[in-house]
């Protein structure tokens, strides 16, 4: 079973594909074409797509309930097979694909499974839901002269001295943070994201629900 997600975002454009295997494994598979962006060209991968892979693989194991993907017989369990395509990059790519990906595996159906002498059959008259442990949000930000650009485009990440992202959950409650780049970010600072990352927390959770 193939689920596929073309999101828009912003100015992103995303194609997530989501794919189901029984096997012990989660692939995460990041492509930046080049008609997404003119910094990207043929051939090669570009690092920023195995920074984002990783990303969106750490985040996934954090929050897909595993007891859900298991199935009733034979110690088997699915696996979640993730293919993410950036059409159109206007900066923020990590929130923008690991809310894609969160939004393809919410939509995401699990067939029931069938034993017979024949083998292992999937039915799509019966499906499941993926459960998650809990569903967090990332808000990032640019830092630029200790002030704070909310989900900066790409002309404003070029000018950006560091990013902060804050993940929030559906309750408004501080899930945790990164930064990148910079100096040590100040307190007061980190006090304002967490904040502004808190007020615009619900609306990134009505389009995921959408």
């Amino acid at each position: 079973m193939v689920v596929y997600i073309h999101a828009i975002w912003g100015n992103f454009d995303l194609l997530c594909q989501t794919a189901l295997f029984t096997f012990r494994a989660l692939d995460v598979n990041v492509e930046l074409l080049p008609l997404c962006s003119g910094k990207y060209r043929p051939g090669r991968k570009p690092e920023e797509s195995y920074h984002l892979q990783e990303l969106v693989a750490q985040h996934v194991r954090r929050l897909v309930q595993p007891s859900s993907l298991e199935l009733e017989f034979d110690d088997m369990m699915w696996s979640l097979s993730l293919d993410i395509y950036c059409l159109e990059d206007d900066g923020n790519m990590e929130d923008a694909i690991l809310l894609v990906a969160i939004a393809a595996l919410k939509d995401t159906r699990l067939p029931e499974i069938l034993s017979t002498e024949e083998g292992y059959h999937a039915t799509k008259s019966r499906t499941r839901s993926i459960d998650f442990r809990e569903l967090i949000v990332p808000v990032s930000f640019g830092v630029v002269d200790s002030r704070v650009v909310v989900d900066p485009d790409s002309s404003e990440e070029a000018l950006c001295e560091a990013k902060v992202t804050i993940f929030v959950d559906e309750k408004g409650s501080f899930r945790g943070m990164s930064k990148s780049g910079g100096s040590v970010a100040s307190k007061d600072l980190l006090a304002t994201c967490s904040k502004l990352a808190v007020q615009r927390a619900p609306a990134l959770f009505s389009q995921l629900s959408n």
